[in-house]
C-alpha cells in the first residue's frame, strides 16, 4: 500500500509542475533564441527576398 501511495503522490506531484510550467511559460516556448535553431539570411531579411522582375 505504501508503495502505490508514493506512485500517486509522484503523479500528482508531476502534474503539479507541469501546470506551473506551463502557466509561466505557455508550450511550445522556446525561451533561448539559441535553441530555436539556424536562420538563413535568404529566409529572414525581407530585403534579400525580393527580386527585381527586370532580373528573371
Amino acid at each position: 500500500m505504501g508503495t502505490a501511495l508514493s506512485r500517486a503522490e509522484r503523479r500528482r506531484h508531476k502534474a503539479r509542475i507541469k501546470r506551473l510550467g506551463d502557466e509561466i511559460t505557455l508550450p511550445g516556448t522556446t525561451i533561448n533564441p539559441a535553441d530555436a535553431g539556424y536562420q538563413p539570411l535568404l529566409l529572414t531579411d525581407p530585403a534579400l527576398r525580393r527580386r527585381d522582375s527586370t532580373n528573371h
